[in-house]
């Protein structure tokens, strides 16, 4: 079930309304956002623009010698694109397509729409006079679901005194385009070519200069250019993306929400107008116990709704009564708005290592846990708080990896994640907000296959998930998402794998045919009791979807109670009874997962042993191939064959009946199946016989180990 409480109402902030990407919107966008780019320039040199309309003589500082001309392949001739000094014009050199120049303070610039154009080229004389070094590079960034290449041409003085020069010309990505460059630090020559599929472009010319007479100290890196690029693309291109968000329905019943807020600031006071509050300044009542809450290792009720600060990317808790206005009346649904200036790219967080934290969606816009997951590589799975289901949901970023819908993070939702050693701060980044509308617009990621069950008892459901590839592990790994305990005190039933003595919700899984494998699943009926929970007998239903495992996957379950074995690849639900076990109490004040309680309700096995495919060929009876080799030294392996999924023991024993060793004794899927013994230092030489036993079956033969 996917039911999720809270539901986006879409009102739209006025502030991305505009109209489009024609150059004069670029223009206004431009000069209306100038300071944003400039502000990213490090030691940013303001230049001269003393050369005329076509080039600049000097720039100050020996700046240039008559460089920065510009051409293209439809003009051919250095300094043929004029300078328009804002105003927008027409020409032949752009395919008789518009285009302007700013000469603005610490950057020229460029816009220009194209028709035919092979190649943009920037010519004339540098300031460097043959010393020092010039290099570029192509940065690549994705703006709003857009994919930008950034061709950029540095060239710094040796003496450390005159300014660093930085052409970047900006168009969207195509493999075919590349560009080239003069290494000699006297000339300007930079050209990028094969743009003829390009209709539009973008040239900006900064320099940096400090005077130290260090020109490592001036000179702009990758890391620094493509934040340059970035801010001009967020500052001046218009998203492709729909308005933001920035208001949200509040529905259900009274119950835990986790929040985040698109606008940070003092804004505590404007999110939750709407909403009743108490335990803290501003609130509706102060005098009691407080409902709103930050987390920093345990959780921390706000002071002041009025003047305490919220954080960009942070979360926050509230309790939400029903009765927003405390007349007796239950008002949900109610709308919480939010005033003030949005959240823009990028946004970083600081946060516990080692420790949960509670985390927000920055943005007006979904985010993709997949894409988080790829820039936050020391953070474990997402985890949000379902107050309809009364349980956390949780997504590891993989395929199918988890429950929260389409593996999005909406709006003003908070999550949690674990933070690794070393992990001090989250990024949310353009990229990681999903371009689309609606829920269905996850990008796949690869992956090596999927699965998910469920239990259902009454109107309660769990499931648990489980993905597989290379990267996984029978133990604990980076992807497995924890079974938390919730954040409500009531009746429920849950699932969950335990690695070791962890409840996990998401079981990441090695995608490996040549390993068998075996995990514990368990399931709970949990009655809420004054300080913890009773798993109490019910009745549940167990149902699957194996439709994405991987290939020649075999999955057999044994019900631990009964020792009844479930193939779920012959019957598509299986029914039982759950058992009374031992209470536990819960720990206030800790973000944690379930304990292990008694022993599991099933084991689960997966095994590749069928071939490589479901519909291979199975053995008809039960047998004990010839051991080979026979007599063996130092090792020889034992094939044996059952027609249907049961419980198999094999042993060895020696002639005096005395057990050797034990080499199986599990469930093992129907199927052909070998094995090795090695006995080593284990035994001496002589004979000895293998046993092998299928139900009430014994299979025996007789095998010699020589030293």
């Amino acid at each position: 079930m996917n039911t999720v409480i809270l539901i986006i109402n879409l009102v739209f902030s006025s502030a991305f309304l505009i109209a489009g990407n024609q150059l004069e919107h670029i223009k206004e966008r431009l000069n209306n956002n100038l300071t944003s780019i400039t502000n990213v320039i490090p030691n940013m040199y303001i230049f001269n623009y003393d050369g005329g309309n076509n080039n600049i003589s000097d720039g100050g500082n020996d700046m240039y010698d008559g460089g920065n001309k510009l051409s293209s392949s439809l003009s051919q001739s250095a300094g043929s694109i004029v300078y328009t000094s804002g105003s927008i014009n027409n020409s032949s050199a752009f395919g008789n397509q518009n285009y302007f120049t700013e000469q603005l303070p610490g950057l020229f610039f460029l816009a220009a729409n194209l028709n035919g154009v092979e190649y943009f080229q920037i010519d004339g004389n540098l300031g460097a006079d043959g010393s020092g070094v010039a290099d570029g590079i192509v940065l690549n960034i994705n703006h709003n679901g857009t994919n930008y290449m950034g061709l950029l041409k540095r060239v710094r003085d040796g003496s450390g005194y005159d300014p660093t020069i930085n052409h970047l010309i900006i168009v969207e990505q195509n493999n075919n385009i590349n560009h080239e460059y003069s290494t000699n630090t006297d000339n300007d020559y930079h050209k990028v070519y094969n743009l003829s599929q390009i209709d539009r472009l973008y040239y900006l010319l900064y320099a940096s200069r400090n005077g130290s007479g260090n020109s490592a100290n001036y000179y702009i890196d990758d890391a620094a250019s493509e934040v340059i690029m970035s801010t001009f693309l967020n500052s001046v291109i218009e998203s492709g993306l729909p308005p933001a968000m920035t208001s949200i329905d509040i529905t259900g019943t009274s119950g835990f929400r986790m929040l985040s807020s698109s606008v940070s600031g003092a804004v505590y006071g404007d999110l939750l107008e709407e909403l009743y509050t108490q335990g803290m300044t501003g609130s509706d009542n102060p005098d009691v116990d407080p409902n709103v809450w930050t987390w920093n290792n345990s959780w921390n009720a706000l002071s002041d709704l009025t003047t305490d600060n919220y954080t960009a990317g942070s979360g926050v808790l509230v309790y939400v009564f029903a009765d927003t206005d405390f007349d007796g009346t239950d008002d949900l649904p109610v709308t919480l708005t939010l005033d003030g200036t949005q959240n823009t790219p990028l946004i970083t967080i600081a946060t516990n290592e080692d420790s949960w934290n509670l985390l927000g969606n920055p943005y007006g816009y979904s985010l993709s846990i997949q894409q988080l997951a790829i820039e936050n590589s020391g953070y474990g799975p997402v985890y949000i708080w379902d107050s309809a289901a009364d349980a956390y949901k949780s997504h590891n970023g993989t395929e199918n990896g988890g429950d929260i819908a389409d593996g999005l993070i909406a709006p003003f939702q908070g999550f949690f994640s674990y933070a690794a050693a070393g992990a001090t701060s989250y990024t949310f980044t353009e990229n990681s907000i999903s371009a689309g509308t609606g829920t269905n617009y996850r990008t796949a990621v690869e992956s090596e296959g999927s699965g998910v069950i469920a239990f259902t008892s009454g109107d309660k459901v769990s499931e648990v998930f489980m993905s597989f590839n290379l990267t996984g592990d029978l133990g604990m790994d980076h992807l497995d998402a924890y079974r938390l305990l919730p954040l409500s005190h009531n009746d429920h039933l849950v699932s969950m794998f335990y690695v070791g003595d962890e409840a996990i919700a998401v079981n990441n899984l090695p995608y490996d045919f040549n390993a068998d494998l075996s995990v514990d699943l368990d399931v709970m009926h949990l009655e809420a009791t004054d300080s913890g929970f009773d798993p109490v007998s019910e009745t549940v239903t167990m149902t699957w979807d194996l439709s994405d495992i991987p290939e020649g996957m075999n999955i057999v379950m044994m019900n631990n109670e009964t020792h009844v074995i479930i193939n779920l690849h012959e019957i598509d639900e299986y029914t039982f009874t759950l058992a009374d076990k031992d209470g536990f109490e819960l720990e206030e004040n800790v973000v944690g997962s379930y304990p292990l309680v008694g022993q599991s309700q099933f084991t689960m096995f997966m095994s590749s042993a069928t071939a490589a495919s479901h519909e291979a060929v199975l053995p008809d009876a039960f047998t004990l191939q010839s051991v080979y080799p026979n007599p063996f030294n130092p090792s020889t392996t034992i094939r044996y064959s059952i027609p249907e999924t049961g419980s198999v023991l094999v042993k060895v024993y020696d002639l005096s009946g005395r057990e050797v060793s034990t080499l199986v004794d599990r469930v093992m899927p129907a199927g052909y199946h070998s094995l090795s013994w090695n006995p080593s230092y284990t035994a001496a030489a002589g004979i000895y016989i293998v046993q092998v036993i299928n139900g009430k079956e014994v299979l025996n033969q007789k095998i010699t180990y020589l030293k």
